[in-house]
């Protein structure tokens, strides 16, 4: 699910909500209008050229600990 979305000129950057209740950030053309925040969208891409980037979070933090 579309949570926010933020206008960076010639792409959006989307906040989305997985159904496991992770949040990510995607960067997508400002040409697909189909994309609002409420909107449920299916994201698939392939590993050429792309990148993840994890920001830590209370959840995180706490698998962390448990972990040491």
């Amino acid at each position: 699910t579309v949570k926010d979305i933020t206008f960076l000129g010639d792409t959006l950057s989307a906040l989305l909500l997985t159904r496991w209740g992770q949040e990510f950030w995607l960067r997508v053309p400002t040409s697909d209008t189909a994309i609002a925040p409420g909107t449920d969208v299916h994201v698939t891409w392939t590993s050429d050229g792309s990148h993840l980037f994890e920001t830590p979070t209370a959840s995180t933090a706490q698998n962390d600990a448990h972990r040491k």
